[in-house]
């Protein structure tokens, strides 16, 4: 009361509005008046008399009263205005991705009144502006406090979640959640036609309750009360908290003719323009008013409202004028200068006009006919509904348009219309301003585009035909497909009212195992059955159809009502006709009509029967050139009953029968053969020797079955295909060839004969001269019939181009270059192309050149010419009055300009380069690439056949070939890349050949580029030879003239070459190494990537190696070598080391560089000991230890399983001693990624003064004494657990208890920091209350450590798992466990030999080389006998839990166990391969299989070896149980998804160990045409053969495998079939085969060692005898053996050694060969043989010695 009456603090009594209406009364009484000075005089302003409006700032003061009235324009709305909408249409395209499966309609509704803010305003390409909004809560209550929420308010929110009782709104406002009721959020569902609320939807909601402070506001959502919430001056609200869509009172200040303006909530000015007042109440100054706020922009402090019923009310009107209707007088109402034109349009409805389209003209000023009262013709192309307006245009363009709404456009209508831009999904078009379609990427064209952006560019029109039209969602999707757009068929749009047999265009929008659904337009779409697709049967439709192919259908029948199609690819003539009835006799010539043409062939009718036949591609001719171009012609036809078919559809041949046509032939020599009555009629008329014209009807592994006229096929063995060997038939020939077959053999009683295609049966039967004459004979056939394709397309396609003859000069813009081949485009419009293949081009892209017809295209429909300058330096008139000149008969010179399959096109240099024409086989056997042999550029001796006023025919007779230059190192060429293989590129200089290495092309290059990536054939390179071989390098095999491209080498000496090259191999390593030093950086190429390494080369002759950690910096690469590098890809590397066989590299890393402590590195694990932590290889092959508190942040039980062996990790330095060989290392992602937001839950303990008294510490026991346990806090403090404070109860054995390497929950008792001594306990009663992860329980201590309590509830460590880091887990196959090794650590081969064998090279895995740190370790803390002790423990502890597992496994008898374990287990296949052996056994063979498709589903993809155990299982269960047909499905599949050849090795097993050798011979056979480059599928197809005692087979595999095998893999091949034959077949085979093995080896003293071995298992002497080249006869060496009563095998074993040691080795291999040798004395001799040996080595030893001396 007090505080009323005398109030104090400046505070007033009188509201704000109160304060400014007493102002405005003062200001009337003095309106304008002004001091003497003339300006406006100033109230003074005092404390008492300031209001809370004056206070705040962002309230507007006495000066800021007088806002203009502003049009709202689209400047308006700028980034972070609150904005009040209303929805106008919902588009499911604006919906996110995250959301992209709500059904929007569902949250909104049109007319729904929204609050949003403005994010963005965009710029669209065509410079308009487009404003982003957003509804996102946290956005639009960004400035709202949960402490100044009142009673009353208007919040915008989301439904979080649905709860028991209600639901919980989300306003992204901190600390504030907001409730609703169930009872009204149903009733609010309702109203929305939803059955509940979904989570996400927004909300407007109105605060009905505050509890807890703040924090919980009960509200309500009801439209009706949302809508009537008022806000008022008590809420306090600011600019920014004053949103878009408040309900307020207000008071009129200000009217004008732009409109009013308001103030309200005691201090805020907002206007009000003039489309926004009620016309309908009068308003008046200081008259009181209801408004909605429309926007509030808090920079700008400008507020606009509106005063419309539909806004203020909320009663929107969504029944608008209807888009596109036209107003023929409507009237201006008002004009605003410069923006618009408000129209009355009819009684109850306004629009307005903006400047832009009141004329298709730019205007700037409305002029006189636009004034007050006019009334214009207009059409209404939008809707305002918040205005209340609609939106209209007067343009002319617009008025005219045919299409203004999507309800206009029909299904199947043209329209024409402008590209926006080409996406990858399609082309946007712009139909009319307000309308967009899309033509979707399938539909761009009849055919699938390359290069689109060069056809559709942005601004073109382009011509299309309605596909889908949905107008609701304003979708509109076209096809451009030409044979669509201008089809003249009719156009199905529905299923209703369709006529039988109508023909209609439409596209293949699926194709299925039985047939193809067509798709019209408005998604009408019927199914094509696999018997209704062609007249030819058709097995697999996806090998002819494809989806997007647009196909001409027939209507079989229609069904309304289900709204299906049946639809039919065959004409209805063709469907009635029947050949079924037709018995196929002989061939006869007939006349046919075209129907159809697919890419299989043509449909046509014979003429006088009328009955259905077809044409395949390859019948159309003997050429496939001439086929190719036919197919696309008839394809491309618009209607295929045009005249010019008929030239080309006569006068054919009739020549089989399939299950429902005729088949036809276009082929000449078929033709030929039945009109000269040549043909045999029936298969008694044939005879052995016989040549016959037929053509390849299929080919097979053993040959190809050849027909001829009248249905008489024959088989053309594989030996009878060439005269050469042919391995693969398909390979040399195609369906469809042209063949003379010539009769070899006759099997009359089962009607069978063989013919051979070889080219000596050929020539012994015609003669060579006959065989030329029938040669030219067929190129002349040849060219008639593409003389007639030319007329055919001259006449319908106008190709080739009038003025664009054969020999015509010509000029042309380039286009593009690609290598060598260029594109231009000439003068006339026409595409051509031509090969450069000659030095001294320098052509660039965009330039103008010159150049001479040569050839047509018949295909791509492109012209080819030449630029060679010989050829266009002259006129046309000149080149054709060379045709004078020339005479038949003589010999010329050819060079080659053009190879085609079926002609060459050549000029002949003596005849003025003129242009003549040469078959491209000399053989009418056209087998496959046999033009290949001809290349562009090459010359020729030919002898010219034919000339005509037309062309001149030639026939190639022999290569000239230049004399090759004596070669020699040092001489510089001119080269040309013949191919490119792997590591190297093929060149030919002359008449030589020479490879350029890939670390011979280029001086430097960037990283990841590819050196032979820069040639390509043909090109021509600069080389310089740098070595020759030892033997003549005239054929392409024999490349042994190495050549290099590297400029540098052009710089050296040639003597510097010379004495590099006289080197041995061995010496040009050893000096090559050396000179590479630490730090130098060197440019090494990828080799092959093995076992976290990349092997590179530095040089032909220099190998190294990058460590992997040494390859990036980057996890991802180092997680996946192998996709990252690339085989000859170049690298930048630094010289690590160097040594006689590598230079170890690093691409990564700088020789100097430092592992400081702070730096985060990658790692990796190679080695994880239970007790200790994991062991990391770090870069530079140092090597760091993480201990069990630094793996991670959250400490766990067995800590160590979070990680695995050679997994890469981040690993941050922590500590490095003086010496860098101790570093300690950190894993916890605190260290590594210090901004990650990942909780900390134990912290790291830097040192003791972090740790107080009390405090409760988790840690890992690190070890147990007497004096008690210590735990390990982090990894420089322990603490320490006195016997007395291990628990509050009794524990007899409390050292059993409590292992190294367990978790703990301790409590700090004391800490003593001079000692840096810290006492813990872990009794329950100290750290009770406290929340610890691992609980101890309670434990009874006797003072005899003898346990007495076994149920302790402390959670006992897996033993297996204990000793993770000590032994290597057993492998799946179940290999035998191995001895430890000192380091405590498995070997990864699971070998522990100890060979000493100098040549056998052991791989060992990095993490046993580089482990030796670790066990350096471990070797300080514990002494040698304690080890031994341990390990011997250990021993037993790892036996004991093996046995323990192998009964568990046997404990397992339910399904419900099987699942335990494998949920335990989901990655170990040996868990499930129980399961599925648990179902065999109990013969439910379908549970087995759905265990083992559980276990493919379930298994991670990174487990490969435990994926392909389980497939392996699968093909096995299939094998015993399944049939022939589910094992190979399963094995298909396996293919699939595992290493192929891993796969077919394991079915191989599978088949042998069954017995079925049938199946596995014929396997075998796949896998060496799959794999023919790999020795173990040759080899373990022979030892297959030899097993089988298939000896014969097994030899010739070794033969066949050698010829396919490289030359890197012969010796390995050849030793193992060497150990075959002493193991299975013939010891005296075996024997030959390693003396001349060795004869050329003779230091291999692996080879030595496996041969000594194989002749001591002998046990044969005259074998034995016959492999050491020894007469059987003998008889001093029989009387020899009989003497020193030894056995036969001994002793020719020990000659074997004899021989081998007094080979000349270096004296490591001699000290193997010796020790070998007195081994098996040792074994099978006496002393005299021992000291016999003993003598050798002596005497061996002194010999070395004296030649050092």
């Amino acid at each position: 009361m007090a505080e009323i009456d005398f109030p104090r603090g400046g505070k007033s009594v009188l509201s704000p509005f109160e304060v400014q209406q007493a102002k405005r009364k003062v200001e009337d009484d003095a309106l304008f008046k002004t001091n003497s000075n003339g300006s406006v005089k100033k109230t003074k302003k005092g404390k008492y008399n300031s209001s809370p409006a004056a206070k705040r700032k962002d309230l507007p003061v006495d000066e800021e009263i007088t806002t203009n009235v502003d049009a709202i324009t689209i400047s308006t709305y700028k980034n972070g205005v609150s904005v009040l909408g209303i929805i106008k249409e919902i588009n499911p395209l604006d919906i996110a991705e995250t959301v992209a499966q709500l059904d929007l309609n569902s949250f909104f509704r049109i007319g729904d009144m929204i609050r949003c803010v403005v994010v963005e305003v965009q710029l669209t390409k065509n410079k308009h502006k487009r404003i982003k909004l957003t509804m996102d809560p946290k956005i639009i209550n960004d400035k709202f406090k949960a402490s100044r929420i009142q009673l009353g308010m208007m919040l915008s929110g989301y439904v979080a979640s649905i709860e028991d009782h209600g639901y919980i709104v989300s306003y992204e406002i901190e600390n504030l959640v907001g409730f609703l009721s169930q009872q009204e959020g149903l009733e609010y569902a309702k109203t929305r036609q939803l059955d509940d609320l979904p989570v996400g939807l927004p909300v407007n909601c109105i605060v009905r309750n505050v509890k807890e402070k703040g924090r919980l506001i009960a509200v309500g959502i009801s439209s009706a009360e949302v809508l009537k919430a008022k806000a008022h001056e008590g809420m306090r609200l600011t600019y920014d908290t004053l949103q878009a869509g408040l309900y307020v009172n207000a008071t009129v200040t200000k009217i004008n003719t732009k409109g009013a303006q308001l103030a309200f909530l005691g201090g805020f000015y907002g206007s009000v323009t003039a489309d926004h007042l009620n016309q309908t109440n009068s308003l008046a100054e200081r008259s009181k008013v209801t408004a909605r706020i429309m926007y509030v922009d808090p920079n700008s402090k400008k507020i606009g409202l509106s005063l419309l019923n539909t806004v203020v009310k909320g009663q929107v009107d969504v029944s608008q004028p209807e888009i596109g209707h036209i107003i023929e007088n409507a009237a201006v109402v008002r004009i605003d200068k410069g923006i618009g034109l408000l129209l009355q349009l009819d009684d109850n409805q306004k629009g307005y006009l903006h400047i832009s389209r009141a004329s298709d003209k730019h205007i700037d000023k409305f002029g006189k006919q636009y004034k007050i009262g006019s009334k214009h013709r207009c059409r209404v192309i939008a809707n305002s509904l918040i205005d209340e307006l609609a939106i209209i245009t007067m343009q002319q363009s617009v008025l005219e348009q045919q299409f203004v709404n999507y309800n206009d456009i029909k299904p199947g209508a043209l329209i024409m219309g402008k590209i926006i831009s080409l996406e990858d999904f399609g082309i946007l078009i712009q139909v009319t301003d307000h309308i967009k379609a899309l033509c979707p990427s399938l539909h761009m064209s009849d055919i699938t585009l390359k290069h689109p952006e060069k056809k559709f560019k942005e601004g073109n029109k382009i011509k299309c035909r309605v596909l889908t039209v949905d107008a609701k969602r304003k979708r509109l999707i076209l096809t451009h497909k030409k044979s669509m757009v201008h089809s003249s068929q009719a156009v199905i749009t529905s299923y209703e009212n369709i006529q039988h047999n109508i023909a209609a265009h439409g596209f293949i929008s699926s194709v299925r195992s039985n047939g193809c659904i067509v798709t019209f337009y408005n998604n009408v779409r019927g199914f094509v059955h696999k018997r209704n697709l062609s007249t030819q049967y058709i097995e697999n439709p996806d090998t002819v159809f494809f989806v997007g192919q647009v196909v001409l259908s027939y209507v079989l029948s229609a069904d309304n009502v289900n709204k299906k199609l049946n639809l039919s690819l065959k004409s209805p003539e063709l469907s009635s006709s029947s050949s079924s009835n037709l018995q196929f006799k002989q061939s006869k010539i007939i006349d046919v009509n075209l129907f159809r043409a697919s890419a299989e062939g043509l449909d046509v009718l014979m003429q006088q029967s009328g009955l259905a036949a077809c044409i395949p591609v390859y019948h159309l001719s003997d050429y496939p050139s001439i086929c190719q171009a036919l197919i696309k012609y008839f394809l491309l036809q618009e209607s295929v009953n045009k005249d010019v078919n008929v030239k080309l559809l006569k006068q054919l041949v009739t020549v089989g029968k399939t299950k429902s046509s005729v088949i036809v032939s276009r082929k000449q020599s078929l033709i030929d053969a039945v009109r000269s009555n040549s043909a045999i009629q029936n298969f008694d008329q044939l005879q052995v020797g016989l040549m016959m014209n037929g053509f390849i009807k299929l080919t097979m592994e053993y040959g190809c079955f050849v027909e001829f006229s009248n249905g008489l096929v024959g088989l053309a063995p594989i030996g009878l295909l060439s005269d050469g060997f042919v391995d693969d038939a398909s390979a040399y020939y195609s369906v469809g060839d042209s063949v003379i077959g010539k009769v070899t053999d006759i099997e009359h009683e089962r009607k069978r004969f063989l013919v051979s295609l070889r080219l000596s049966d050929y020539l012994k039967s015609v003669g060579k001269d006959d065989a030329k004459i029938q040669t030219l004979k067929k190129f002349d056939q040849y060219l008639d019939e593409r003389n007639t394709v030319i007329q055919v397309l001259e006449k319908v396609y106008d190709f080739p181009p009038a003025g664009l003859l054969i020999g015509e000069l010509v000029t042309g813009m380039i286009e593009s270059i690609d290598g060598n081949h260029v594109t231009l485009l000439l003068k006339k419009g026409q595409k051509a192309t031509a090969t450069i293949y000659f030095d001294d081009a320098n052509y660039k892209a965009n330039s103008s050149v010159t150049a001479r017809v040569i050839d047509y295209d018949l295909i791509s429909r492109t012209v080819r010419v030449s630029l060679h300058p010989d050829m266009i330096n002259y006129s046309s008139k000149q080149f054709y009055k060379m045709h004078k000149q020339i005479k038949a008969d003589n010999n010329t010179t050819a060079i080659v300009e053009l190879v085609n399959c079926d002609h060459i096109v050549c000029r002949l240099p003596d005849y003025k380069n003129i242009i003549a024409l040469a078959p491209s086989t000399q053989y009418w056997n056209n087998a496959k690439g046999a033009h290949r042999k001809y290349v562009i550029g090459s010359r020729y001796m030919a002898r010219v056949e034919r000339v005509t006023m037309t062309k001149i025919i030639v026939y190639l007779l022999k290569e000239i070939v230049d004399e090759s230059p004596k070669v020699s190192i040092g001489q510089i060429f001119d080269a040309k890349v013949e191919t490119i293989r792997q590591f190297f590129a093929v060149v030919k200089f002359g008449n030589s050949y020479g490879t350029i290495h890939v670390s011979e092309v280029v001086d430097e290059i960037e990283d990841g580029g590819s050196p032979l990536a820069t040639l390509s054939v043909g090109l021509s390179v600069r080389v310089r030879v740098i070595n020759i071989g030892n033997y003549k390098s005239r054929t392409k095999k024999g490349f042994k003239i190495e050549c290099s491209a590297k400029p540098s080498v052009f710089l050296l000496n040639a003597a510097i070459l010379e004495a590099k090259a006289k080197e041995t191999d061995e010496d040009r390593n050893k000096s090559a190494v050396k000179m590479y030093k630490p730090g130098d950086r060197i440019v090494a190429y990828v080799h092959s990537i093995r076992s976290f390494c990349i092997n590179v080369f530095v040089s032909r002759n220099i190998k190294g190696k990058v460590f992997g950690l040494h390859a990036s910096k980057a996890y991802n690469v180092l997680r996946d070598l192998s996709n990252n590098f690339k085989v000859c890809q170049a690298y930048n590397c630094c010289v690590l080391s160097n040594s006689e066989d590598v230079v170890d590299l690093s691409i990564a890393y700088p020789y100097d560089y430092k592992l400081d402590v702070g730096c985060v590195i990658p790692g990796r694990i190679i080695n994880l000991v239970h007790k200790l932590g994991a062991v990391v290889q770090l870069p530079l092959r140092k090597c760091g230890v993480a201990s069990l508190t630094n793996i991670s942040d959250e400490y766990k039980e067995d800590i160590t399983t979070m990680l695995s062996a050679k997994q890469i990790v981040s690993c941050y330095i922590s500590k490095v001693s003086s010496d860098c060989k101790k570093i300690d290392v950190s894993l916890r992602a605190s260290r590594t990624n210090p901004n990650s937001d990942a909780e900390v839950v134990d912290k790291e303990i830097k040192n003791i003064n972090e740790i107080a008294n009390g405090q409760i510490l988790r840690g890992y026991i690190k070890g147990v004494s007497k004096k008690g346990v210590f735990v390990a806090l982090s990894n420089s403090l322990t603490g320490r657990i006195k016997i007395k404070n291990l628990s509050d109860k009794y524990i007899e054995d409390w050292g059993s208890k409590y292992k190294d390497g367990m978790l703990v929950t301790a409590k700090v008792i004391s800490i003593d920091l001079e000692e840096q001594h810290i006492e813990l306990s872990l009794k329950e009663s100290a750290i009770k209350g406290t929340s610890a992860k691992t609980e101890i329980s309670t434990i009874k201590v006797g003072p005899d450590g003898a346990s007495a309590n076994d149920d302790s509830d402390v959670e006992s460590i897996d033993e297996e798992k204990e000793k993770s880091g000590l032994k290597r887990k057993r492998s799946i196959s179940n290999e035998s466990r191995l001895k430890l090794s000192s380091a405590f650590q498995w070997s990864s081969d699971g070998n522990i030999d100890g060979n000493d064998n100098p040549d056998s090279v052991n791989v060992m895995d990095e993490s046993q080389s580089d482990s030796d740190d670790s066990v350096e370790v471990l070797s300080k803390t514990q002494n040698k006998r304690k080890r031994r002790a341990k390990d011997k423990a250990e021993e037993e502890e790892i036996y004991r839990t093996e046995l323990a597992l192998a009964n568990n496994a046997n404990a397992l008898e339910t399904p419900d166990d099987f699942d335990r374990l494998i949920v335990s287990n989901p990655d170990d296949s040996s868990a499930w391969l129980q399961y599925m052996a648990y179902y065999l056994q109990t013969a439910e063979i379908d549970k087995s299989r759905d265990v083992a498709e559980r276990a493919l589903k379930t298994i991670s993809f990174r487990e490969s070896q435990h994926l392909l155990n389980v497939w392996i299982a699968m093909m096995n269960l299939e094998n015993l149980y399944g049939t022939q047909e589910t094992l190979l499905k399963v094995f298909q599949r396996a293919v699939q998804r595992n290493n192929p050849k891993d796969v077919f090795f394991q079915l191989s097993r599978i088949y042998i160990r069954s017995d079925k050798h049938d199946l596995a011979e014929k396997l075998f056979r796949n896998m060496i045409k799959r794999f023919n480059t790999s020795k173990k599928v040759w080899i373990r197809y022979g030892q297959f053969l030899f097993e089988i005692n298939k000896f014969d087979g097994a030899r010739k595999i070794l033969q066949r495998g050698l010829k396919s095998l490289p030359k890197r893999k012969h010796l390995a091949t050849i030793v193992k079939f060497a150990q075959f034959e002493f193991k299975y077949g013939d010891q005296a085979r075996g024997c030959t085969i390693f003396e001349s093995v060795l004869s050329n080896y003779p230091k291999r003293t692996d080879l030595w060692s496996v041969y000594t071995d194989m002749a001591i298992k002998g046990g044969d002497v005259d074998q034995v005898r016959v492999g050491l080249g020894w007469g059987n006869g003998n008889k001093f060496q029989k009387l020899l053996i009989k003497v020193l009563d030894l056995d036969d095998a001994f002793y020719f074993g020990r000659k074997i050694f004899e021989k081998a040691v007094k080979i000349t080795l270096s004296s490591k291999k001699i000290k193997f060969l010796f020790k070998k040798y007195m081994e098996f004395e040792s074994k099978h001799g006496n002393e005299e043989s021992i000291e016999h040996v003993r003598q050798m080595a002596v005497d061996y030893v002194s010999s070395q010695i004296d030649k050092s001396n």
